[in-house]
């Protein structure tokens, strides 16, 4: 037995590396450690991971359970049989666990990483499960085919006919489902014209309707261009939330830029002063939360969110 630094209990598993990967050609310790070692996205710690067993009706790979990557050792990953710690998020899956990988008849298990950074969307995940309802339900949860959407479908103004008129079939096919649907997945690979769709869908709902558009991007890189390719196409009644822009054009249309003039402000002076002050506040308080978490992870070790997020429900749960 090993004394660990790690917090949480969690199950060892041995796997076997798929042949494609490197390491699977090395033959010195040393060059396997340095390979994990360097190669630290694969199998990454707190990593979101899906254990998968085959469907005995129809052969299909179907998930068991999830859970996540706590402990990753460069030594143990470059044994014979790499070995890697899993975390579930109950008792009572680590006993079917255990249960089940004690059972000789259970099919063979494949470990799949479903996402490298769960910490970064899990206080996201935890919210939703605190909601009595989720929004778009029955597309995003149930993963049934969209319903249409609420408002009547909204017609393309003459104007854009043209544009829309030169779309091939499957990018025409794409704009009329998010103009037909409430919910819409648009996707393919680079120079497939998502992002021009994505304009010209924009052009058509603001032309149209009155509604106010949210738009949110997995990055800001992503977000200045999209909002470039808007202001190029003739739309400025642009402001853009939050900082990392890069980007000087669209640097005029941000929220602190916008609040700091006169001319384009919508806020009074005294809205300003409010602003101001609270992003003050807001500053200080990220300062605090960066300082905080340094101190706890130093003192309770890398998987401190486990422990601190219980207490945050049982006793902040208004807060949380």
């Amino acid at each position: 037995d090993k004394i660990t630094r790690e917090t949480d209990p969690c199950i060892m598993f041995k796997f076997h590396v798929p042949n494609s990967f490197r390491v699977n050609k090395m033959s010195s310790l040393k060059a396997k450690e340095d390979y994990w070692e360097k190669n630290s996205r694969i199998l990454p710690r707190d990593a979101l991971v899906c254990l998968q067993r085959r469907d005995n009706s129809n052969g299909n790979w179907v998930p068991v359970r999830f859970g996540t990557i706590v402990r990753r050792e460069t030594k143990e990953l470059s044994s014979e049989q790499p070995l890697i710690g899993i975390s579930f998020m109950s008792t009572n899956e680590v006993q079917e666990t255990l249960k089940e990988l004690s059972d000789p008849s259970i099919p063979r298990t494949r470990l799949v990483v479903v996402s490298a950074d769960l910490f970064a969307y899990q206080p996201i995940l935890r919210g939703l499960q605190l909601m009595d309802e989720v929004p778009f339900k029955h597309e995003i949860v149930l993963a049934q085919p969209s319903l249409p959407a609420e408002e009547p479908t909204v017609a393309v103004p003459s104007a854009l006919e043209r544009q829309v008129n030169s779309l091939d079939s499957a990018q025409r096919s794409a704009l009329d489902k998010a103009l037909s649907d409430r919910v819409a997945l648009i996707q393919g690979p680079p120079g497939t014209g998502k992002t021009y769709i994505g304009v010209l869908l924009a052009r058509i709902l603001l032309e149209s309707t009155r509604d106010t558009m949210l738009v949110v991007t997995y990055t800001n890189h992503a977000l200045d261009d999209f909002l470039e390719d808007l202001l190029e196409a003739g739309i400025t009644g642009i402001v853009r939330m939050g900082g990392r822009s890069r980007n000087e054009r669209i640097s005029e249309y941000n929220l602190r830029e916008l609040a700091r003039s006169d001319k384009s402000s919508p806020f009074s002076r005294c809205q300003n002063r409010r602003f101001a002050q609270l992003k003050g506040e807001i500053e200080e308080a990220e300062k605090d939360i960066v300082r905080l978490e340094r101190i706890i992870r130093r003192e309770v070790g890398a998987s401190w969110w486990n422990r601190i997020e219980p207490h945050l429900i049982d006793n902040h749960r208004e807060s949380w």
